[in-house]
């Protein structure tokens, strides 16, 4: 493990975000919606970019790719069967990766789109899950089976409470409202939104966390999970 790791948070457009990770000589970023504030925070810190994660191939979290892949010559690491252009590695889950002597795991979780990966990272007790597991939240099925969500969040929770999640988009005090309607009497829930109402960044989250608060992540079925995907799809 690099002797220092620093994970920086990057906000997007309204409300997406980038990592970028850095280590004494050299850095990755997770997600690569708008090259701009990614670049701007490498040449202020003077570090070279030596990968590029993607979780999926929607846009917002690519617009930036080939800038940064032409700023850069980074390493494009992205999910098999994704329509990332320029990618030098497909994954598909159960690979470890080693990036300047940290580990790094993907873990392999659709739902939201047929093709999307998290990237875990052991050692500094770090995911990132890009639309999958949002802060109290899930990301949109847009059609795909539920089964295959409620499966990819269960992948997930089973990580070591402790580990902090970087996610995709920030929507937790709407997601929390929502969490509201499912379990009125959730008394982690209601600190949680009292505690974040203000705040516009609530990244990172924790597993425990979203296990005490997160209403999918707290579904006992797939059943009880789509039902509750379809009713916040509407809230």
């Amino acid at each position: 493990m690099p002797a220092q790791i620093e994970i920086t948070v990057i906000p997007a457009f309204d409300d997406n975000y980038a990592y970028l990770i850095c280590w004494p000589d050299g850095a990755a970023v997770v997600d690569a919606p708008d090259a701009g504030p990614i670049r701007r925070e490498l040449e202020a810190r003077k570090t070279k970019l030596t990968h590029i994660f993607i979780t999926h191939d929607h846009h917002d979290h690519i617009g930036g790719l080939s800038e940064l892949k032409k700023f850069s010559g980074a390493e494009i690491v992205a999910p098999a069967g994704s329509r990332v252009p320029a990618a030098d590695r497909a994954v598909s889950g159960g690979e470890k990766l080693d990036l300047a002597g940290l580990r790094v795991e993907v873990i392999w979780t659709p739902g939201h789109c047929a093709a999307h990966a998290s990237f875990y990272l052991p050692d500094a007790k770090a995911v990132f899950t890009g639309d999958c597991l949002f802060g109290a939240g899930c990301g949109r099925l847009f059609g795909n089976p539920p089964e295959i969500m409620f499966q990819s969040l269960q992948r997930l929770a089973a990580l070591p409470d402790e580990t902090k999640i970087y996610f995709g988009h920030e929507y937790t005090v709407s997601n929390l409202e929502f969490a509201l309607t499912v379990e009125p009497e959730n008394a982690a829930v209601k600190k949680r939104l009292a505690e974040t109402g203000n705040n516009p960044r609530t990244v990172p989250s924790t597993i425990a966390l979203e296990k005490e608060t997160n209403p999918f992540l707290r579904a006992r079925s797939v059943t009880e999970f789509a039902d509750r995907r379809r009713r916040k799809d509407s809230f």
